[in-house]
């Protein structure tokens, strides 16, 4: 018997407790999919991955990050097919399937996936560390924040250093 999907297998044994009922994990028809990930981690040219036919473009994105153990957002990447000697690229929908769309290619040599940033996901702004004060004289002041002044939601890293390098800590006038 095969289950659905949405089926609870402990649920199943728990109704026949008499009966020994065993279970096998079988995996979906599939195939490999090479995708280039320099994105997600600079010293990776590409990771191979394992889909089913019914993955989709998004659900693999996620695997990817899973991969990395990253954080950030599957909406923040998309998946494009390329083609350099043909000077295309398209970016798949978040419900393509990618392994679909690998095996039409003409020449699997030629083309490739890659993952990207997403540039259609709005870039998220951080909060500026930096404190307004009033004195006495009305005279506005502004200065760095230190631990205490910010709240720990704020603080991205586990210590408060401002990196001059990052323009989004910039205080301009």
């Amino acid at each position: 018997m095969v289950l659905d999907d949405d089926s609870y297998p402990a649920q199943l044994q728990a109704c026949y407790p008499h009966h020994n009922i065993k279970f096998s994990l079988m995996m979906r028809r599939g195939g490999l999919v090479k995708v280039y990930d320099s994105c997600l981690m600079s010293g990776s040219l590409y990771k191979s991955v394992l889909l089913s036919d019914h993955t989709s473009a998004e659900e693999l994105i996620q695997l990817l990050l899973h991969c990395y153990n990253s954080k950030e957002k599957h909406t923040a990447f998309a998946l494009y097919e390329v083609c350099p000697s043909r000077k295309y690229e398209r970016k798949l929908h978040k419900d393509e399937l990618p392994l679909r769309t690998q095996k039409e290619w003409p020449l699997q040599d030629l083309y490739f996936l890659q993952l990207r940033y997403n540039a259609d996901e709005p870039l998220q702004k951080r909060k500026i560390p930096w404190t307004k004060s009033v004195d006495s004289l009305g005279k506005i002041t502004f200065r760095l924040s230190t631990k205490e002044d910010i709240s720990p939601t704020l603080i991205h890293s586990p210590t408060l250093k401002p990196s001059f390098n990052d323009y989004e800590n910039y205080f301009y006038i």
